[in-house]
C-alpha cells in the first residue's frame, strides 16, 4: 500500500494533476472576488463626502469674495481697453508689419513654383 512514484510520473497521472491544478485555480479566481465585498459603495460614499466638502469650501469662498468685493471674471482690464475710448488706433508692431508684407510674397512664390512645376510636364 505504499506510494508508487513510477505511477505518479505516468501520462495519465500528470494529466490528472494538471487538471486538478486548473480546476483549483478557476475556483479560486471565481470565489475570491465574492469574498472581498463591495468596495465601490464605500468609495462612492467617500467621493460624495469629498465633493460636498469642496462645494462648501467654494460657497464659503464665494460668499467671502462677494462680501469683500465685486466678483469679476477679469481682474484687470484688457490692454486695448485701458486707455480712453476715443484713443487713436495704434500702429502695428514691426513684426506684424513684416508678416503682413511677407504674406503676398509667399503666395507669389508658391504660385510661381506651381507654374514652373506644371509647365515641366508639357
Amino acid at each position: 500500500m505504499g506510494l508508487d512514484f513510477s505511477n505518479l510520473l505516468s501520462q495519465q497521472a500528470m494529466i490528472a494533476i494538471l487538471t486538478m491544478v486548473a480546476i483549483a485555480g478557476t475556483l479560486f479566481s471565481l470565489v475570491v472576488p465574492l469574498l472581498e465585498g463591495d468596495k465601490l459603495k464605500s468609495r462612492m460614499k467617500s467621493v460624495a463626502l469629498e465633493r460636498e466638502q469642496m462645494r462648501a469650501r467654494e460657497r464659503a469662498r464665494l460668499a467671502d469674495d462677494k462680501a469683500n468685493a465685486r466678483v469679476s471674471l477679469r481682474n484687470k482690464p484688457k490692454k486695448n481697453m485701458q486707455g480712453s475710448s476715443t484713443a487713436e488706433p495704434q500702429e502695428p508692431s514691426v513684426g506684424q508689419r513684416d508678416q503682413a508684407a511677407a504674406h503676398p510674397r509667399r503666395l507669389s512664390r508658391r504660385a510661381s513654383a506651381l507654374h514652373l512645376y506644371s509647365s515641366r510636364g508639357s
